[in-house]
């Protein structure tokens, strides 16, 4: 016996609505599945101002790798272009890129260095700021002190390691030193390592009113090629950490 027409439509919505549900749980399985698994690749880093290492951590806190770092030869939180601090707080990753044929002046009468910035450079998102990253170097007898320029430095080795930890959107924290936040709060020269060239002192500023006036004048350009938002002249866009 053959259905009615109307009857065949009225079976398939009916199969439908059935289906649907089951669809819907399967797609929000699927879903499911798919961020647990980014959570558990999910990495953050800290860069240690007081230790002189970065660490790399993984979703639920555990240690997965440190390795011995430089950071910049001035004390305090980085304020402006040229002042050779490295910042201080919550950041992340803006992109990685291969800086193998890079090469830098270091103004220390050895001229440009080809390679100065090691196999990859990771660039960090630092509001105000241009040309701060993670990056190798051509000079691994400076890890641990304070030597650059306001970049994190480690050895060549490594950043090809953590290159495979982290990817654009990574969270960096970098806490500063004791010395640091001395010289920030205090205007207090900081002692340096040994062997780097002391830091002239630190203008002091009536009261705690120096806390705020960071970043006014931090005008400067960056040694370091520009991101293509850099470039372009546009605000990175704000990732989802």
């Amino acid at each position: 016996m053959r259905l009615p027409p109307a009857k065949y439509g009225l079976y398939a919505l009916l199969a439908l609505l059935i289906a649907l549900p089951y669809g819907g749980f399967f797609w929000l399985h699927r879903w499911y599945e798919h961020k647990a698994e980014e959570i558990g690749q999910a990495r953050f880093l800290v860069v240690s101002k007081e230790d002189m290492k970065l660490y790399v951590f993984d979703y639920a806190g555990k240690q997965l790798a440190a390795y011995p770092c430089a950071c910049g030869a001035g004390y305090g939180n980085k304020c402006k272009m040229g002042d050779k601090r490295t910042p201080e707080g919550i950041f992340h990753v803006e992109e990685i890129q291969a800086s193998s044929g890079w090469s830098h002046d270091f103004h220390d009468g050895n001229g440009s260095i080809q390679g100065a910035y090691g196999p990859y450079f990771i660039r960090l998102y630092v509001p105000g700021q241009s040309g701060i990253g993670i990056h190798g170097t051509h000079d691994p007898n400076s890890l641990g002190s304070r030597a650059t320029e306001g970049c994190i430095r480690l050895e060549n080795k490594n950043v090809r390691q953590l290159v495979g930890y982290v990817k654009s959107g990574t969270v960096v924290v970098i806490t500063p030193s004791s010395l640091d936040m001395e010289a920030d709060t205090t205007g207090l020269t900081a002692k340096p390592t040994s062997g780097l060239t002391p830091q002239p002192p630190l203008p002091r500023r009536v009261g705690e009113r120096h806390l705020v006036k960071r970043k006014k004048d931090c005008k400067g350009t960056s040694h370091i090629p520009l991101s293509k938002g850099e470039r372009s002249g546009e605000r990175p866009k704000n990732k989802k950490l």
